[in-house]
């Protein structure tokens, strides 16, 4: 029997890690990929204009919502309360908890 990939994270039937990178004007992107190789979703959300600190990020609740709640109920990402409006959406600010970061790699 294999031993699990302590970096993987069950959502649904899928097991995902977790990516770090960077926007080009330095904030933080969070990518989710799937076991298989192929991406699943991008957790975050660029406002090149609005700077937050290296730890958090806007939430992309339009597209991952579901994804993004239950990073929060499992005390991954930690709302910071700050949201940024965007046309048809707002976009909530989290940190990325250090239980969230033992499990992050970086691009």
């Amino acid at each position: 029997m294999m031993n699990p990939d302590p970096k993987e994270y069950k959502y649904n039937d899928y097991k995902l890690k977790f990516y770090r990178g960077k926007y080009i004007f330095g904030s933080t992107a969070l990518m989710a990929i799937c076991n298989t190789g192929e991406p699943y979703a991008t957790i975050s959300v660029n406002f090149e204009e609005v700077k937050i600190p290296k730890d958090h990020i806007f939430l992309d609740m339009n597209n991952c919502k579901h994804l993004c709640e239950q990073m929060i109920n499992d005390g991954l990402l930690e709302l910071t309360g700050l949201q940024r409006p965007s046309e048809y959406w707002v976009y909530p600010a989290a940190r990325i908890t250090n239980k969230f970061k033992e499990i992050l790699e970086d691009f």
